[in-house]
């Protein structure tokens, strides 16, 4: 947790009033911030423990947005499956999750894709549903 933990310490600072960011970035602080909050709730004492699950959270979201995309692109659910297993499993995105850092890009550039995908999908129905 070398890298991760200043992010951790970061975030926790941020929420106890101080800002203190130094490699970690804006972005990999505010992720961090919601689990830092139910760490104070549940864990105030293992909190460092806690947040070890922070890089595991968002890889495994970023799995699901993963999917989304196949499912738009494929438009088959044992196609879009395969394609995520695949891509989860022979991909760098699980042991990024052990030990931090490009989760958060591989997220943000997924959201970007999936929404990109979805405003694609709604033009075109759109543009079908107008009468020519």
């Amino acid at each position: 947790m070398g890298y991760e933990k200043e992010t951790a310490l970061s975030a926790i600072d941020m929420l106890s009033g101080r800002f203190l960011i130094l490699r970690a970035g804006i972005g990999a602080v505010v992720m961090y911030l919601p689990f830092v909050a139910l760490g104070k709730l549940f864990f105030s004492k293992d909190i460092l423990d806690f947040l070890t699950i922070v890089p595991i959270f968002y890889s495994a979201l970023c799995t699901m947005v993963l999917y989304f995309i196949c499912s738009y692109l494929t438009e088959k659910k044992s196609t879009a499956i395969f394609v995520t297993l695949l891509i989860a499993v022979a991909s760098l995105m699980w042991p990024y999750s052990g030990i931090g850092m490009e989760y958060q890009a591989m997220l943000s550039l997924s959201l970007l894709l999936l929404s990109l995908l979805s405003w694609r999908k709604a033009l075109i129905a759109k543009s079908s549903a107008e009468p020519v």
